[in-house]
């Protein structure tokens, strides 16, 4: 059997420049390897969703919030998909647009709804989060100059009330 040897990446190989940046990209999996009866470990490339809730910044619920959230902007066709043979369309009209889609919209309009009750941030943080995959702080930083601990106690507000609106708690 052959040996596995592990592969150095040098900065200049990847767009993600030093070491850290990607240890902070990747998320390493391991998966066993039916071959050779031995575990392979698997870069996965992760959202900042994920990353927050590794580290323990959003509890389950508040991520699975923001997930609901991700999962209706994917829906409703605001997020990029990986289709086989994409071909572009026109939009004719009502044509285009389903049920699944529609409904999505509708979710997403309530859910924004109830979000800018918490303030004119709340909305463009958690699809900042969500759906673009920056973090709250770069977010905050970039629009009202706040800080990266001030973004995470707003996000942990913003994400709880999107859990009580989606229904996750009470």
């Amino acid at each position: 059997m052959a040996r596995r040897t592990a592969k150095e990446e040098s900065p200049h190989e990847t767009d993600f420049g030093t070491p850290e940046a990607r240890r902070q990209a990747f998320h390493v999996v391991e998966q066993p390897d039916p071959q050779d009866r031995q575990t392979r470990r698997l870069r996965v490339e992760q959202d900042m969703v994920d990353w927050y809730l590794r580290r323990s910044y959003v509890t389950q619920i508040q991520a699975d919030a923001l997930r609901k959230w991700q999962s209706d902007a994917y829906l409703a066709g605001l997020m990029p998909a990986c289709i086989a043979q994409y071909e572009r369309r026109i939009p004719s009209g009502l044509d285009d647009l389903s049920d699944i889609r529609l409904a999505a919209q509708a979710r997403r309009d309530n859910a924004i709804a109830f979000l800018t009750v918490f303030g004119p941030n709340a909305v463009g943080m958690v699809e900042a989060v969500a759906v673009e995959g920056k973090s709250a702080g770069r977010w905050l930083m970039e629009r009202t100059g706040g800080s990266p601990h001030e973004a995470m106690l707003l996000l942990a507000r913003y994400t709880d009330g999107l859990a009580r609106h989606f229904g996750l708690t009470r």
